[in-house]
């Protein structure tokens, strides 16, 4: 399988070099740093290489987004169109369930159930915080591009 991870921090790095180490390909983006790709490349062995969010996109049979949520619309605009690309979610995924981004890096999402009471709450640096059936009904109804006003 071909990974394309998004984001070089714990995660990305630990998962990448997981997923590379069990004989996956994959490809590190996403640092501050050119020269940390390249360790965690090479630490990682030979499945792994480093490369930018677009080459980490490209043929990639599956996608780790591991960046801060501030970083998110930078990231993916860096990987280019995602279109059909499968982005799974992981349990310690601070989004639990799908992302709907708007205003320069908020968006609308998912919380574990645990934090429902937390929802109607200045809890999350402006994003809208959801239970997760029904901020999946909503995406399930969305179509992309369709304009978000917050009042």
């Amino acid at each position: 399988m071909r990974i394309g991870i998004l984001g070089s921090g714990l995660m990305g790095g630990k998962l990448g070099t997981i997923f590379a180490r069990a004989g996956h390909e994959v490809v590190f983006s996403y640092a501050h740093h050119e020269e940390k790709l390249e360790r965690l490349a090479r630490e990682a062995g030979r499945k792994a290489r480093a490369g930018t969010p677009a080459e980490a996109a490209q043929n990639a049979d599956a996608l780790l987004l591991a960046v801060h949520w501030s970083r998110v619309d930078e990231v993916l605009k860096q990987a280019g169109d995602l279109a059909g690309k499968v982005i799974p979610p992981g349990p310690d995924d601070p989004i639990k369930a799908r992302w709907m981004a708007f205003n320069g890096g908020a968006g609308i999402h998912g919380i574990d159930p645990s934090e429902y009471g937390s929802i109607g709450h200045n809890a999350s640096h402006g994003c809208v915080r959801m239970r997760i059936p029904d901020v999946i009904e909503l995406y399930d109804q969305t179509p992309v591009h369709t304009p978000v006003f917050v009042a």
